[in-house]
């Protein structure tokens, strides 16, 4: 059986040579560490960045061909969070018109009785909140949050606005 290359290097007395430790083939310059230019606007992760080198460098990848990899990969997460995003938003549209649907059927606050529970939110809103720009937040909260035409919370409301009209001023 010949010997192997490692076994050689034994005989004749040199240290063996490791694969991760091995120098550069003689007349090969070192090739520079890939440079990935980011599109605009991407949020880089820096593990994730260094995972990608690590694994380009490992297969020999060239940096036009990193650069191309990088791009397609930043292309297909885009798709990704959109898709995500439309999805829950479209999510969102069909519980919040349900909601109001199901305000506006509500034996207790909708149909006939909508403006008047209208009215007692309001009140109730008004009442425990008498600065105005405590009001407009109150209400940019319930519409950012999509909480505007939740039945229970409306419910919950409309009856603190009606039980304190009734009860005359709160005390505090």
């Amino acid at each position: 059986r010949p010997m192997t290359p490692e076994e050689a290097a034994k005989a004749a007395g040199k240290p063996e040579a490791k694969p991760d430790e091995a120098a550069p083939a003689e007349g090969k310059p070192e090739e520079a560490p890939l440079d990935i230019k980011l599109p605009e606007g991407f949020q880089k992760d820096d593990a994730l960045m260094q995972s990608f080198l690590d694994v380009a460098k490992e297969g020999g990848i060239k940096q036009e061909t990193a650069q191309k990899l990088f791009y397609m990969y930043v292309g297909e997460t885009r798709k990704v969070a959109e898709a995500i995003e439309t999805s829950f938003f479209e999510r969102q549209s069909r519980i919040n018109a349900e909601w109001a649907k199901q305000c506006r059927e509500d034996p207790e606050f909708g149909g006939a009785n909508f403006d008047a529970g209208s009215n007692h939110v309001i009140q109730a809103v008004r009442r425990f909140l008498p600065d105005a720009k405590e009001q407009a937040e109150f209400v940019e909260f319930f519409r950012l949050a999509n909480l505007n035409n939740q039945p229970l919370l409306r419910r919950f409301i409309a009856r603190v606005g009606a039980a304190t009209s009734e009860a005359g001023p709160v005390q505090s």
